[in-house]
């Protein structure tokens, strides 16, 4: 905002009085509580370069009928509101346009209906936001907006198209309980992922419901299903390069949400899981994650593979008594085909060496095992290396 002097409204009459006089409040400072209600449908409410110290509350004068239906386009630019911003039960017919405006205070759009064009270009959002059960029927613009705090949309429907475009997340973003009828329209979604706390513990129905709906927590199933939506939809559109950020955000999440599984105590846990089924699920995405980064980075896919080939041979070659050729490299070459035969211990075991039936056994289970393991890391580094595919 430019460092103009503001003229000063004291009282919601004088605000009223004013905006019946210009056709664009700019540059006023209002000191007082402000409604900003419907005024004749020609007209459309245009305010610019302004900063509201106390409450803004955006509604429709009350009708017999109870609805309240806001007639008049929005056009709202580089304010700052200090205090709350109250949208709920209202409809707004016209297109809201809130363009560059500092929203410090807490944002209501509890119940609100857009039937138009929503457009809250370049604005930042300072407290938790959450769109419980707002309804955007045409499109609705969230280009260059800043969340400062986690952002829900909570049963929030999406009929037309949402844009996040150039949008910064330094929190959170919750689009698992979103009911999208219409179209994403995502690029270059910024997220601070090391600042995107979940809700681990355990959530009954009114717990999780005041999470979602009153104090702007996000469940962290719901930030798993939020990568997974973020996911599919590049994937729908071909765009493999940023899908595979959220396909790994999404497996980080739920090995987060096994692991505190097994963490809570057994009272606590839904009814019917299996924690075993969780253990073996949470065994197999630690591999995953250890083997090649959950399908991405082929350089853990080969280090896994070397690892793995060098700590079976030793443990073989310890066993076995043949130091000498633990630091000979050749006799590592065929450990890395995982369908070779057991000439080499067959070789070992028929040199007259005294070695027990159990100790017999127990070297070849080794040497299947490792088998195993070393073809899982080629399989995983060849599929590391198709991410693009």
């Amino acid at each position: 905002m430019d460092d103009k002097e503001l003229k000063k409204i004291e009282s919601q009459t004088e605000f009223e009085e004013q905006l019946n006089v210009e056709i664009a409040l700019e540059n006023y400072q209002f000191t007082c509580e402000i409604t900003i209600e419907n005024i004749e449908p020609s007209r459309q409410i245009n305010i610019g370069d302004c900063i509201f110290n106390e409450k803004v509350t955006i509604k429709a004068t009350l009708r017999s009928n109870k609805e309240f239906i806001f007639k008049n386009g929005i056009f709202i630019r580089n304010c700052i509101f200090e205090k709350d911003v109250i949208f709920q039960y209202t409809q707004f017919d016209g297109k809201v346009r809130m363009h560059h405006n500092d929203f410090r205070g807490k944002t209501n759009f509890t119940n609100t209906r857009f039937q138009d064009l929503v457009d809250f270009y370049g604005s930042t959002f300072h407290k938790k936001t959450i769109f419980f059960k707002t309804d955007f029927i045409g499109t609705v613009v969230f280009s260059a907006v800043t969340f400062k705090q986690n952002v829900l949309f909570t049963y929030t429907l999406i009929k037309k198209l949402l844009l996040l475009t150039r949008t910064k997340v330094e929190k959170g973003i919750d689009l698992s309980l979103a009911i999208i009828s219409g179209e994403l329209g995502i690029f270059d979604l910024k997220i601070d992922y090391s600042k995107f706390e979940a809700e681990k513990g355990y959530l009954d129905e009114k717990k999780y419901n005041d999470c979602v709906a009153k104090c702007g927590k996000i469940p962290i199933k719901n930030k798993r299903e939020t990568f997974r939506i973020l996911k599919h939809h590049h994937q729908e559109r071909g765009n493999i390069i940023d899908s595979l950020e959220f396909k790994v955000l999404e497996k980080k999440t739920l090995y987060d949400e096994l692991s505190n599984k097994i963490a809570l105590k057994k009272k606590q846990t839904q009814e019917g899981e299996n924690k075993f089924k969780i253990m073996f699920d949470l065994f197999n995405l630690f591999l995953n994650r250890r083997s090649n980064g959950f399908g991405v980075d082929y350089v853990r896919g080969i280090i896994f593979t070397l690892l793995s080939v060098i700590i079976f041979h030793v443990f073989t070659l310890l066993i076995i008594g043949k130091y000498d050729l633990i630091l000979e490299p050749s006799a590592y070459a065929d450990y890395f085909i995982p369908i070779r035969g057991f000439e080499f211990l067959d070789k070992v075991f028929s040199d007259g060496g005294e070695y027990s039936i159990f100790v017999k056994i127990f070297v070849y289970l080794c040497d299947i095992l490792g088998r195993v393991v070393i073809g899982y890391g080629i399989y995983q580094t060849i599929q590391a290396f198709r991410k693009y595919r």
